[in-house]
């Protein structure tokens, strides 16, 4: 199991000169974690916290109620998987320890791990600035802090979809797999999944569901699973990109 580490959230509360050039957009003084020292170290680092820092404020106007809650929950997962993910990129296996002086190190080799890192906070702030709510319906590409799925009519009540899960700094957290779901009433229920790894598979039922401006997808306890390292899959997706 990943540990247990005190994270600040700071992306959820910006201060008011959180814009200053070459600055991040938290107070560096407080920073605690690698990937804040980090970002505090590397100007892009802090550029790309900073974007993505302006697209969270513009993202949460454009929800409300279930669905805002939903964007905040996301955004809070995203910083917990990024903190580990660059743990686990930098140390691997090993304890975290003297975080400064190793991102010192990481800086004077420029290190491909922060590289990555810098990648990761700009791929967030372009979701961000694309999440939407759920007009026009199942179709288009949805997705969250760690998971996309494509969805497409294929025929008359017939979707065709394309799932995965990559956790960053955790390479075996992957999960990719193909379905068509049928509609059945307000809902879409999988008739077949393709691809599943070789830990998964048996009868895999998932259900998706427009509610709150967000696509949910489940699964009930007991099925066969589409991804064995994630259990059963119950997720909160935002539309990012209409067909």
């Amino acid at each position: 199991m990943r540990k247990s580490v005190c994270v600040a959230l700071l992306a959820l509360a910006i201060p008011a000169d959180a814009d200053a050039a070459g600055r991040p957009s938290f107070d560096c003084m407080t920073a605690s974690t690698a990937r804040e020292v980090a970002v505090c170290a590397v100007n892009r680092l802090a550029a790309a916290d900073r974007s993505m820092a302006s697209a969270f404020r513009a993202a949460r106007r454009r929800f409300e109620g279930a669905g805002l809650q939903a964007l905040v929950e996301d955004q809070q997962a995203f910083l917990r998987d990024i903190d580990y993910g660059f743990e686990r990129d930098v140390w691997n296996k090993d304890e975290v320890t003297r975080i400064q002086e190793t991102v010192d190190r990481l800086v004077r080799e420029k290190d491909r791990s922060l590289d990555e890192l810098a990648t990761q906070i700009e791929d967030r702030t372009r979701f961000l600035s694309r999440a939407g709510s759920a007009s026009g319906g199942f179709g288009g590409f949805w997705s969250n802090h760690e998971a996309t799925l494509l969805l497409r009519p294929i025929r008359s009540n017939v979707w065709e979809a394309e799932f995965t899960i990559d956790t960053y700094g955790f390479a075996k957290d992957h999960c990719y797999f193909r379905a068509t779901f049928r509609k059945q009433g307000e809902v879409l229920v999988t008739e077949e999944a393709i691809g599943l790894d070789e830990r998964s598979g048996g009868d895999v039922r998932l259900t998706l569901t427009l509610q709150d401006g967000l696509l949910a997808m489940s699964q009930g306890p007991g099925e066969g699973r589409a991804c064995s390292r994630f259990g059963d899959l119950q997720l909160k997706l935002f539309k990012t990109a209409t067909p």
